[in-house]
C-alpha cells in the first residue's frame, strides 16, 4: 500500500525518495531528518536535502527545536494544492499552445545550404 502511494505521489512530480520521505512523515506525524535517514536507510545528508526540498515546496514544515522536526499537513490538503497548481499550469500551456502555433506559422522559412547542395 505504501509503495502504491509513493508511485501515485510520483505522478504529482515528487521523486521516489521524496515520496517515501513524505509518506514517512505523514505516517509518523513528525520526524527529524536523522530519524528519517535511519528508518528509510538513507545517508543523513540525503535526508536533509530531501526534507529541505519538501519544505521549499510547502509539503512539510520544520518545527523549531533541537533537532529540527518536520511535520506535514494532511495528505488530502497538499494533494489538492498540487492538483490546483498543475491545473493552472496546464491551462497556461493550453493558452500558450494556440499562440505558439500561430507564431510558428508566421516564422520566416530559412532553407539551409545543406539542402541546396543536394
Amino acid at each position: 500500500m505504501e509503495r502504491r502511494a509513493a508511485d501515485l505521489l510520483e505522478l504529482y512530480g515528487l521523486s521516489e525518495r521524496e515520496a517515501l520521505v513524505l509518506l514517512f512523515i505523514v505516517k509518523r506525524g513528525s520526524s527529524s531528518a536523522g530519524e528519517i535517514a535511519k528508518a528509510l536507510q538513507l545517508r543523513r545528508v540525503e535526508a536533509y536535502k530531501l526534507v529541505k526540498k519538501l519544505a521549499e515546496a510547502n509539503l512539510i514544515h520544520a518545527s523549531p527545536g533541537k533537532p529540527l522536526t518536520y511535520r506535514s499537513q494532511p495528505l488530502e490538503s497538499f494533494i489538492t494544492s498540487i492538483t490546483e497548481v498543475q491545473t493552472q499550469k496546464l491551462k497556461g500551456m493550453e493558452m500558450a499552445k494556440e499562440e505558439l502555433i500561430t507564431l510558428s506559422r508566421n516564422l520566416p522559412r530559412n532553407h539551409s545550404k545543406a539542402s541546396d547542395q543536394q
